[in-house]
This record gives structure tokens, C-alpha cells and sequence, in this order.
């Protein structure tokens, strides 16, 4: 049985950060992840502006500036400047850069391998992974997203998540937000002539149509402006990719002596505010660096300091985006108080600036 200090279940966003911050730390760790890495999945590719020097640090430079935000309800437009600059890149190009890293110092990555059985012994946590190997941790890292196992009730799924690549679109320097009934769709620029373009849709909506690229193409008719975008345009993937999106909030599990819940497997953030990579990075920095000191208690409590109020601004912009009356009102409201818009997006950072 190999006896290992740092045990990182999931190589995703949060898991690699971990991995990375204890490698800067001057601490072995291994990861293990159940399926190939990267692999095309759904998300924004947007990059709030405090995961940004992290990223850096490790070799990761965004070359897309994202500088400002237009917001679209019917007739209702809304366009405010940036408090802060963010950035933009495909995410297959970041997770592949957080890998590159990790390998080159030090850090061990089973690929396509599973935990088969995980239990709790006097000296650890013992696992049995799929490709035969036993490992003892020292310190169990778990960022294996919304896997029920590891909570006390499967998760509920009300929502989908829908994604594309669009080519052909210039959006320059901004994101895009477009509300509907029932659903919201984002854009952002991630190259000179490509846009990212995700749906988050009630998983109803899905259900009523006879594909995921229906559904989409009958939200964006509602725009002429959208629409347009995808009538000149082809796209980057041949089929749309789709994902359940269950609720959002904070999701994390009674405390385990030694063991740290991060990334999705924490706590989610609605996709509106754009903040969902920072919290996969900020949770993995910060669990590392509690493990390296053995404070899991510690971790449990700074994470719920820095996330839970930006988590309820983030649920209300999202309760806000399913509605385009709603989204009127705030849009007319942020008109007459230009500094609102600011107020907002710096209350749904992880941290604030």
C-alpha cells in the first residue's frame, strides 16, 4: 500500500489548483481522475478577474481582455463597463495548461482511473483504485463536482446546461447576456472570431422540444441581433453539448477529519454571475493550503466566510435572469443608478475588490 500525504479526488478546474498550490507549497500530491483530461464539457469560459493572477502564476495568460457587459431583455438593453477587466480562453486550452503544470512539478495524474471503495482508518483514508493500486492519504481532497456519493442526498436536477462554439462572431472585448422565460443565454468572445455560447434552461424546457439545438434556435429567434449571430455562423462543435445543472448553492458535507470538499463538490454559483471558475480556483488554493497545515475545521470555515454571501447575490441575479420582466425592472432600475451595475458584479465576486 503507497502512503501518500495529498490525495486529490477529481482533476478538474478545483482539483489541478489544489494540486498546483501544493506543488508551489513544496508538497507531493496525487491526483486521480475517473475519465481522459481535458474533455469538451459545458461552461462559460469566462474568467472573473481575481482567479486571473493565480492563473498567471501558473503559466496559464488569457489573451482575451473581456472589458464589458451588455444585457438584453426584449426590448431592454444595458451596457455597463467593467469595474474590473476579466478574461476569456477555451477552457480545453486552460485545463490542459493546469495539467502541463501540474506534471512538471511533481504532481502524479491517474487518468482513467476510479476509486472503487474509499473507507477511514486510524492512519487515513484508504483507497482502492480501479487500476489496482492502494493508496493511504494522509489528507483526502475531494473535487469530483455534484457525484452524489459523497453527500447525504442525490442531488436534485431542475436545470441543463447547453453549449457551442459559434464561428464567424466578433464580439470584441464583451460578454453578452440574453434573458428569456425559463432560460438565459451567454456569450463571450474567446478568440478574434469565435464566441462561447451557453444556454442555462428550466429542464422542462428541454423536454418539450426534440433536441437541444431546437431548443436554443427557438430562444435566439426571439433577438434579431442574436439571431443573426447564428445565421452567419458555423459551429465549433458538430452536436450542442448538454449537461443536468442541478440547484445551486452551498452543497458542502459534514466535516470529515483531514478531508476537503472543493469546486462544484462545495458549493455552485449560478453561471450568470461568471464566477464559477474563480470558485474552483479560490476553493483549490485555499484547500490546499489549509491541508499543508492540517485545518480542515479551518478551511470548512474560511470557505463559508468567502463564499456564502456572493453565493445569495448570485441566486438572486439568477432568480432575476429566468424572468424578462424582472430583468426590465433591474435593467430600468441600474439605468437610473449607474453605479448599481459596479455594486452588483463586485458582490458576486469571490472576493471584492
Amino acid at each position: 500500500m503507497l502512503k501518500e500525504e495529498f490525495v486529490i479526488i477529481g482533476a478538474g478546474v478545483a482539483g489541478l489548483c489544489a494540486a498546483n498550490r501544493l506543488a508551489d507549497l513544496g508538497k507531493h500530491s496525487v491526483v486521480i481522475e475517473g475519465g481522459e483530461y481535458p474533455v469538451p464539457k459545458v461552461c462559460g469560459e469566462f474568467l472573473s478577474p481575481e482567479c486571473l493572477d493565480y492563473l498567471r502564476s501558473w503559466d496559464i495568460k488569457p489573451a482575451r481582455e473581456i472589458k464589458d457587459a451588455h444585457f438584453y431583455a426584449g426590448s431592454h438593453h444595458m451596457h455597463f463597463t467593467l469595474p474590473i477587466s476579466a478574461a476569456s480562453m477555451p477552457h480545453m486550452q486552460r485545463d490542459r495548461q493546469l495539467l502541463d503544470y501540474a506534471q512538471r512539478n511533481g504532481v502524479d495524474v491517474l487518468l482513467h482511473t476510479k476509486v472503487v471503495d474509499l473507507r477511514r482508518e486510524r492512519e487515513g483514508y484508504v483507497l482502492h483504485l480501479s487500476n489496482g493500486q492502494v493508496l493511504q492519504a494522509g489528507h483526502l481532497l475531494i473535487a469530483t463536482g455534484r457525484l452524489p456519493q459523497f453527500h447525504s442526498s442525490p442531488p436534485q436536477f431542475p436545470y441543463v446546461g447547453i453549449k457551442n462554439h459559434i464561428k464567424g462572431v466578433h464580439l470584441k472585448n464583451r460578454i453578452e447576456m440574453y434573458a428569456f422565460q425559463g432560460a438565459y443565454i451567454g456569450l463571450v468572445a474567446i478568440d478574434e472570431d469565435t464566441a462561447n455560447v451557453v444556454c442555462l434552461a428550466e429542464r422542462n424546457q428541454l423536454e418539450r422540444v426534440e433536441s437541444a439545438e431546437t431548443l436554443v434556435r427557438g430562444l435566439v429567434g426571439q433577438y434579431p441581433t442574436l439571431y443573426q449571430y447564428f445565421e452567419k455562423s458555423t459551429y465549433g462543435y458538430s452536436e450542442w453539448l448538454t449537461c443536468k445543472v442541478p440547484a445551486f448553492g452551498i452543497k458542502m458535507p459534514s466535516l470529515e477529519p483531514r478531508v476537503y470538499f472543493l469546486g462544484d463538490a462545495a458549493g455552485s454559483i449560478p453561471p450568470v454571475t461568471g464566477d464559477g471558475v474563480a470558485m474552483a480556483v479560490s476553493s483549490g488554493v485555499m484547500a490546499a493550503e489549509c491541508a499543508s497545515y492540517d485545518d480542515a475545521k479551518g478551511y470548512r470555515t474560511r470557505w463559508l466566510k468567502q463564499h456564502h454571501k456572493h453565493m445569495r447575490w448570485g441566486q438572486l441575479l439568477h432568480r432575476i435572469m429566468l424572468s424578462p420582466r424582472q430583468v426590465k425592472c433591474a435593467l430600468r432600475i441600474c439605468a437610473s443608478f449607474p453605479k448599481l451595475s459596479n455594486f452588483l458584479f463586485l458582490k458576486t465576486r469571490t472576493k471584492l475588490y
